[in-house]
C-alpha cells in the first residue's frame, strides 16, 4: 500500500484523530486546546471516505 503524497503536510488531520477528539469535546471530557482540530468555517476535503462518510461530514 503506497502512502499518499502530501500526507505529512501542515493541516492534515486523520479522521480517527479528529473524530475521537470531537466526541470527547461533545461529551465534555476534553477542552478544545488544539485549534487545528476545529473545522468550523474551514474548507474540508475528505479523502477515501466513501459516500456515506462524506454525507456525515457535511
Amino acid at each position: 500500500m503506497s502512502r499518499a503524497t502530501g500526507r505529512g503536510f501542515e493541516n492534515i488531520v486523520f479522521a480517527m484523530e479528529f473524530l475521537k477528539r470531537q466526541n470527547q469535546l461533545v461529551c465534555g471530557e476534553l477542552r478544545d486546546t488544539t485549534p487545528g482540530l476545529n473545522a468550523h468555517g474551514k474548507h474540508v476535503i475528505v479523502v477515501g471516505g466513501g459516500n456515506r462518510q462524506i454525507a456525515f461530514s457535511i
